[in-house]
């Protein structure tokens, strides 16, 4: 029961509560990246295709993001097509920021569901914590990145530099 009420149904990722408890856990080390990921071009689909075919493609999104990483990261649900994946405390900014990349990369990948090539992509917003932050701190800069990337025109990862997180 418990894992249940910490896992999405239709994904079988971490769910939000999930993803925000192991976020307040790890931000009490102080080492934390978080990247919040937004499918582009998702709402069509729903439109064009129907919810059923959204909720399939939403489960290969899931699926591709989580064999795109490797360790101890953390991928989430969030709701709707926004994902979101606390790195592994080891890595830095700069192999977080990597890892995004290559989840952008395997994004762009059409999808095959339901004898159609589906085409979207994501745009991802990264943020480290720095001293003082607390989970919503963090997760409302990688939002600030993502909404960043999306007015810029999409398709890409804005991350914290390795410079403002050293200071």
């Amino acid at each position: 029961m418990a894992r249940l009420a910490l896992t999405e149904a239709l994904t079988g990722l971490a769910n939000r509560s999930a993803f925000d408890t192991a976020l307040a856990e790890r931000l009490v080390s102080g080492a934390a990246i978080v990247a919040m990921i937004d499918l582009d071009r998702f709402k069509p689909v729903n439109d064009t295709y129907g919810h059923d075919v959204g909720d399939e493609l939403l489960k290969s999104v899931a699926t591709r993001i989580d064999a795109e990483l490797h360790g101890g990261h953390l991928v989430a649900r969030l709701g709707g097509d926004e994902f979101g994946v606390l790195f592994d405390a080891e890595l830095n900014i700069a192999d977080a920021t990597r890892a995004a990349e290559r989840i952008v990369r395997t994004l762009e990948t059409p999808f095959a569901i339901a004898a159609d090539s589906i085409g979207i992509g994501a745009s991802i917003g990264l943020a480290a914590a720095v001293n003082g932050d607390d989970a919503r701190t963090l997760k409302r800069r990688a939002d600030d990145r993502l909404y960043s990337v999306k007015r810029s025109g999409r398709g890409h990862v804005l991350s914290d530099t390795p410079a403002a997180v050293a200071a």
